[in-house]
């Protein structure tokens, strides 16, 4: 008896993934405000927004003149100060002055020094300084304004360090653990990230705070403060498998293929997850089970059959 001769396929496994975009802002792990100790005339400001300096450059300068004045009056009265001490001292041992005017002198030299040390800091603090390597991100002064003691005048960003900040929903937090890949899009260019904190955003309500480390390669393209757009993967729940469209038949109206086990055909009915292209997504199938491709409409439940030797797409024809 000749068997009927049908093509089959393995079922081929498919990457199921659900993919999501957030609009995220570019954060730096160091920044600062930088402003003076000490209120003054602003005489140098040497850089400009978007400039990269190193650790330790003078980013900013008061006029000294009046603070050098202050410091001299102050380091000449202390000196002056430590000399009465010292004579006060030798008279107060060998006990030719009294307690009280010994006691006078010492607290009019710990004054003195007091101010001594006040005027030298404050004299320090006519300049300040890059507290780390990065880049100047805002300007709010112009040399010769006077500057209030406290209050900002440029901003310090790290130029690396970067992170990239999304509000993620609900629905989406709850399945992190199921997160295959991250992306960071901009410029052109995009990156791989890695998740680096996720807490509970309270100002935005069902909001969650999600944070994602980017490469150090990466960071000469990016600016704290900066848009950009960011794709995350999840995998979904049930697993799908991809069957060739012209392996489907319909019986009592639901979608079926023929399975091959043993040598003979058996009926499994599926559920449709999606069309693409000439593949049908569906469940109700393992990777590697082998369906019937040909001939479904006349094949019925149990019959054997013979599969039809895979042919190499090199080898089309069968010439060689």
């Amino acid at each position: 008896m000749t068997l009927p001769l049908i093509k089959t396929v393995a079922v081929g496994s498919l990457d199921s993934i659900d993919r999501v975009e957030y609009m995220g802002i570019i954060g730096s792990e160091q920044e600062a405000s930088i402003s003076f100790k000490v209120s003054g005339q602003l005489a140098n400001l040497p850089f400009r927004e978007g400039t990269r300096v190193s650790k330790g450059s003078v980013l900013a300068s008061l006029d000294r003149h009046d603070f050098e004045v202050q410091y001299n009056a102050a380091k000449a009265v202390y000196e002056q100060s430590c000399k009465e001490a010292e004579r006060i001292r030798t008279l107060y041992e060998a006990k030719t002055v009294s307690p009280n005017d010994y006691e006078k002198v010492m607290a009019a030299n710990t004054v003195a020094e007091a101010k001594y040390n006040a005027a030298k800091d404050a004299l320090d603090y006519t300049e300040v300084k890059a507290p780390f390597d990065g880049f100047i991100s805002g300007v709010f002064k112009n040399e010769g304004e006077v500057v209030s003691a406290g209050l900002p005048v440029l901003y310090l960003k790290s130029d690396n360090d970067y992170y990239v900040d999304i509000n993620m929903a609900i629905k989406d937090f709850n399945r992190l653990k199921s997160l295959r890949a991250a992306r960071l899009d901009a410029g052109g260019s995009s990156a791989e990230l890695k998740l680096r904190t996720q807490t509970r955003n309270t100002a935005s309500g069902q909001l969650y705070r999600v944070s994602f480390n980017v490469p150090e390669e990466f960071s000469s393209l990016l600016m704290s403060g900066m848009n950009v757009s960011v794709s995350l993967d999840f995998s979904k729940a049930e697993t799908s498998v991809s069957v060739p469209a012209t392996a489907l038949f319909y019986k009592d109206g639901s979608p079926c293929v023929w399975k091959i086990n043993d040598g003979k055909t058996h009926c499994v009915p599926l559920k449709i997850g999606g069309i693409e292209k000439d593949r049908v997504l569906v469940s109700g199938l393992q990777p590697g089970d082998r369906i019937a491709v040909t001939g479904t409409h006349s094949l019925s439940e149990g019959v054997a059959v013979e599969e039809m030797e895979d042919i190499p797409e090199t080898n089309i024809g069968g010439m060689l």
